[in-house]
Order: structure tokens, then sequence, then C-alpha cells
């Protein structure tokens, strides 16, 4: 509690309060207009918290999400908002604890619980889980490219550039700016959202709920959640567990800013409700060039390497034939950034083992996700002959 009294008292203080209410105005400005998503906005704002201290950068990007997912009516605004503060009390009294349990675990019980993540986001809820769970482990084969978790270099070709691997920025980049830009997603119009009042507090307390795994977990919930990820290892915070034992003013941060930004966006949505709507008639044409041209500098900001920008346009374009083959691309990214943390912690286990896997059967916690696992890829298949 101490340490969350001081996360709210460092937030109400000049710079993280007006980084608050800058990116609940960006993300509903982005939920607004034609053709644009609280995802895109995430992602084109990663390259400026490069520049930012974790603390700010994170708030930032939570601010970005709460706003962004606030694309409804002035009418369900209430209901909304205390959907909201539920959704933060799960946060706040679940998020430690949760984090403190996670942190028991051994190194196969986490690998398990990764691929179970990378499994349930691959398969649940996709129109093709086949499509899904060849997107997935698209994504984690292309992040075998580089250095490898025992040293050494995979897969490089001989091209110096990938001794590293690919840079996480370009790829985000890539996957949710320009591939939405080069599939069409802009070019077409998005009709206006109705949202009722239950509706609307299930969104707005889903928004708090889906931070909750993955700073308590290490697993996103969504896109929005894969971008915080996003923050979190650009910033060289690891999610999860260590989050709370290396930089618990981080996670405090992000729990203390939640319920914050949430008022703000209540706020701001209902005086302004007339003021957005005339957003929806800016032409869809004007908003391509800035969001490519500043795709194409975030990518190159990381480093200063040319190197990136291509790997941010090779994704991109890799990125629109998914989606005109209608293959879900968040499991593409997905993939790609919980696979090195699932190889360490699979490399981790067999170490303490002399090379044996069956503990990842034999324990039965390793042995629960698992089986999460299996039931998920069986489900959609069961679901139909039922």
């Amino acid at each position: 509690m101490e340490q969350l009294s001081g996360a709210f008292a460092y937030l109400f203080t000049g710079q993280p309060f007006l980084v608050l209410l800058a990116g609940v105005a960006a993300g509903i400005i982005f939920g607004a207009a034609p053709g644009l998503t609280g995802v895109m906005a995430m992602a084109l704002m990663l390259p400026i918290t490069l520049f930012m201290d974790s603390g700010i950068a994170l708030i930032l990007m939570l601010s970005l999400y709460m706003g962004a997912g606030a694309n409804i009516g002035a009418r369900s605004g209430l209901a909304a908002f205390a959907g909201g503060l539920v959704g933060w009390v799960m946060l706040a009294a679940l998020a430690a604890p949760l984090a403190a349990i996670a942190g028991r675990l051994g190194p196969f019980e986490i690998f398990s619980l990764l691929f179970a993540a990378l499994i349930l986001f691959s398969s649940l809820g996709q129109r093709s889980v086949l499509k899904g769970l060849a997107a997935g482990f698209l994504g984690a084969a292309i992040s075998m490219i580089g250095a490898g978790a025992l040293g050494g270099t995979r897969l490089t070709f001989g091209l110096e550039e990938l001794e590293a691997g690919f840079r996480l920025l370009p790829v985000i980049l890539g996957i949710l700016v320009l591939g939405p830009v080069l599939g069409g997603v802009i070019g077409s119009a998005r009709p206006a959202e109705k949202t009722g009042t239950a509706a609307a507090a299930a969104k707005s307390a889903a928004h708090s709920g889906a931070v909750l795994p993955l700073i308590s977990l290490g697993i996103p919930a969504g896109g929005a959640g894969v971008l915080l990820l996003g923050a979190l290892l650009l910033h060289g915070l690891a999610p999860g567990p260590r989050l709370f034992r290396d930089a618990a003013g981080a996670a405090y941060g992000i729990i203390a800013a939640a319920p914050v930004a949430n008022f703000v966006v209540l706020a701001v949505r209902m005086t302004t409700a007339p003021l957005l709507a005339l957003l929806a008639d800016i032409s869809r044409g004007y908003l391509v060039a800035p969001i490519v041209v500043f795709a194409f500098i975030g990518a190159f900001s990381q480093d200063n390497r040319l190197f990136d920008v291509w790997v941010m346009a090779g994704f991109g374009l890799l990125a629109a034939l998914m989606q005109a083959a209608k293959a879900p691309t968040a499991p593409l990214l997905i993939g790609y950034m919980l696979a090195p943390m699932a190889e360490a912690q699979l490399r981790a286990g067999l170490a303490l083992s002399y090379g044996t896997p069956w503990s990842l059967v034999t324990r039965p916690v390793s042995l629960l996700f698992l089986s999460i696992a299996v039931i998920a890829l069986a489900w959609p298949y069961l679901r139909r002959r039922r």
C-alpha cells in the first residue's frame, strides 16, 4: 500500500501528470479519427519513449491505451468509468500477489506458461486456428535469427547486421503501422461504434484488467498489451514477477496511472464530444503520409541504422500479405516477443535437470499449463463436432 501511495504521489507531480494528459488526449484522437486505431497510436509513440525515463514512458503508453479504448458515446461515459474502476480494483488487489506466486515458479513452469500463452493468443478468437498458429510460430522462428541463448549466432547468412537479430522497434512498426497502411486498413472507413452502457462498462473494465497478466505474469492480453510489453522490453524491464522485484516503481506506476487515466478519459469525452465528432470528417487520404513518415523516422531513431528501416518495410510487407490472406498479424508479433523468453527458460530448466526434458510433464504446474495449451488447440474442433 505504501508503494502504491508513493506512485500516486509521483503521478501528480508536474511531468508525469502532463504526460498522462497528453497520452489520453492523443489516444482519444486516434480512436475517433477514421481508419486509425489505438494500437497504431501506441506503436507510433514507442520511438518517443526511447528518450524518456522508463516510468514516464509506461505512463504514456498506458494513457494512450486507456484513451484509445474510450471511443464511446458520452451517454455511456459514466458506465465506462465505473467499469474501469472495477477493473482497476482487480488490478490493484491481484497484481502483486499474482506476481509473488509466479515468482516461485521454476524455469520449466515459466516455459510452459509462455508456451500456453502463445497457443491461446494464436488460436482462440481467430477466424482460422491454423493460420493463427502458423503466424505465431513464424514469429517465434524469426526471433531465432541472431544471437543464441548460449552465445554465438544463428541464421545470419553472413550479414553483420543480423548478428543481434532484428530490433524490436522496427518489427513492431512494420507489423502494426506500415502493414495496415499497405493492407489498406486506413483506406477503408470504419463504422461508428455504438456502445450501450453495459457493454461500455465491460469494455472499460477489460482495459484495466488486461494490464494484470502483463505486469504480474509477463503475458500480454490483446494487441495493446503486446505494445505495453514492447515498451517494457525496450526499456530493459522484464515483465512479470521480476518487474515487481527489480522495478517496483514502474509496476506501481502503471497501477496508479490506470484509474487517473480513466477519470481523465471521462472528463475529456464528456466535454469535447462534439469536437471529437468532427474528426470523422477528416479525409483519410491526408492521414497516410504523416503516419508512414513518422514510422520511418521511428524505425531509424533507435540505432540510426538504415537497415532498421528496411526491416520495418519488410515486416510491413509481410503483414500486408498476411492480411490479404486473412491471416492474423498479432500472433506473429507475440510469437516474436515471447519465444526468446521461453527459450531462455527452457534452457535454464534443461541445465538444472542435466538435459532431461521430462520435468516438463512430471512437474504438476508445468503439466497444467501444457494441458491448457492442448485444450486450446483442440477446443475449436471439439466445438464444431458438438
